[in-house]
């Protein structure tokens, strides 16, 4: 699916929103295009969903690992995530233990039921928070898979970076609250 857009700002949720009504499976993964978990958690992720153990499954613990230049070229020569777990204490952490972005797995109707992303985050932020504190509302199981979250490091754009002092501060909540998840 092709969606044009001419707007400089990725309004991210709008576009997951719209990618939603084309869906037709009992679960949806919804990813950022940067990051990398281990096929192993995936599998985990789905099968306690599957197993209806969780309505929803971040494939990863928490834990989110960003890559320098280096070790991202080394992992891009072949692909292979055996060279990030290899080198994941060279890393840095990007945020807390409990970091709630990057990727989840969830029941589309349970997703359906929480009102999908919710459009008014317009671009890249503390949608996230917001998606996992209405699910916490609803009394959803949530449940992570064993394993760090890899980031491809890359340049940052408008997208990638803060647009204003209300999505800074949003977002500073996000990272504050994230300790009690």
């Amino acid at each position: 699916m092709f969606i044009e857009d001419d707007d400089v700002v990725f309004h991210r949720t709008k576009i997951i929103n719209i990618a939603l009504g084309v869906v037709n499976t009992e679960f949806v993964s919804v990813w950022d295009a940067d990051v990398l978990v281990d096929k192993i958690q995936i599998a985990e992720s789905m099968n306690v969903l599957r197993e209806g153990k969780a309505d929803l499954s971040f494939p990863y613990n928490g834990i989110f690992l960003n890559t320098d230049i280096i070790i991202r070229n080394l992992y891009l020569v072949n692909h292979n995530i055996k060279k990030l777990h290899r080198f994941k204490n060279y890393m840095s952490q990007l945020y807390d233990d409990n970091f709630v972005g990057g990727a989840f797995i969830i029941n589309m109707e349970k997703y359906r039921l929480s009102g999908f992303e919710n459009e008014n985050f317009y671009g890249w932020g503390p949608e996230d928070l917001d998606r996992v504190l209405r699910w916490q509302n609803l009394g959803y199981i949530i449940h992570r898979s064993q394993g760090p979250m890899y980031h491809l490091c890359h340049p940052r754009d408008i997208n990638g970076c803060m647009r204003s002092e209300i999505q800074n501060k949003l977002c500073n909540q996000q990272l504050a609250y994230s300790q009690y998840l």
